[in-house]
């Protein structure tokens, strides 16, 4: 068995073995910790493999969340209804976005994306009959009053995230998003689609993202605008270059790594940020691939 994927399957099995501890503490912080790696692992999707940076991607969780509790809390629709039409209209935005950013590029494709965010954040103040405004949708009917089984919903859909990606970025598909990343002329020269490509990079994305945003939702019993706050975004890019850029597993250890930092850092206040960025400027200077390339290194050392 290839040694990378011996040490895959150990770390696998490691967070299904958590989930049985029953410690509710750890079992929040993991569920975070989830919640951020699919966040995360979709945005290193199409900026580290398609090319195409998103400083809008809290719009896909938001709209997840905030439809789903709208759906939920409001008109009074069960789960099984809530959870895939809000991840339907997740799936329309990306899909409207991706349109939007079609020949958008470099600093272009940024402000694009990052005022598609900003005007979201705006209606969501503006309608707030229907968004709650600054307080937010509350009573939001839980999946799950179950610490250990929110946990095991949250590893899972992390886990069925990054494998979902993996498939499509070793298919024929995903050597067009590389080829797109790298030179769109040459990929139109080769026969790729772009545009039909693009499209489809945010669609996947805002489809997976939007699904965690309603599992989000629920989980918390309330959404507000801290869900489609730059911030997320921020926070998501770090977890992806800490954890390893272009790497599939890197946003998953970036998130867990980063929600314990900064849960036993809490009294540092503002200096954890600082200690944060010092950490996570050092990692990424001495691995280019971030911790995940550190502990393949470590791994091949140890398995010679």
């Amino acid at each position: 068995m290839n040694k990378t994927v011996l040490a895959v399957l150990c770390a696998v099995l490691l967070l299904y073995v958590i989930g049985i501890t029953g410690d509710r503490y750890l079992l929040t912080i993991m569920i975070f910790g989830s919640a951020y790696a699919i966040y995360a692992a979709t945005l290193n999707f199409t900026a580290a493999y398609v090319g195409q940076v998103n400083l809008g991607h809290a719009i896909f969780f938001g709209t997840g969340g905030y439809v789903s509790a709208y759906l939920s809390a409001m008109i009074g629709l069960p789960l099984a209804l809530t959870i895939p039409v809000s991840t339907f209209i997740s799936s329309a935005a990306g899909l409207l976005l991706g349109f939007l950013t079609l020949r958008a590029k470099g600093p272009f494709l940024l402000l694009v994306t990052a005022l598609s965010n900003l005007v979201l954040v705006n209606l969501v103040y503006s309608f707030s009959e229907f968004t709650g405004g600054e307080d937010g949708l509350t009573g939001v009917p839980k999946v799950s009053a179950e610490p250990s089984l929110n946990y095991f919903i949250f590893v899972s859909y992390a886990l069925l995230t990054t494998i979902i990606l993996t498939l499509i970025l070793r298919s024929r598909l995903g050597y067009g998003f590389k080829l797109i990343r790298e030179d769109e002329d040459l990929a139109e020269a080769m026969g790729v689609n772009v545009v039909k490509y693009k499209i489809l990079a945010f669609t996947i994305s805002s489809t997976l993202t939007g699904l965690a945003g309603s599992l989000y939702a629920h989980y918390l019993g309330v959404v507000g605008p801290g869900v489609l706050s730059f911030d997320l975004t921020f926070q998501a890019l770090v977890m992806i270059l800490l954890g390893g850029w272009g790497t599939l597993p890197g946003p998953l250890i970036g998130a867990y790594t980063v929600t314990f930092f900064n849960e036993y850092l809490r009294a540092l206040g503002p200096y954890r940020t600082l200690i944060l960025g010092i950490v996570t400027l050092t990692v990424v200077l001495r691995f280019r691939k971030g911790v995940y390339g550190a502990l393949q290194d470590k791994i091949k050392l140890l398995l010679k």
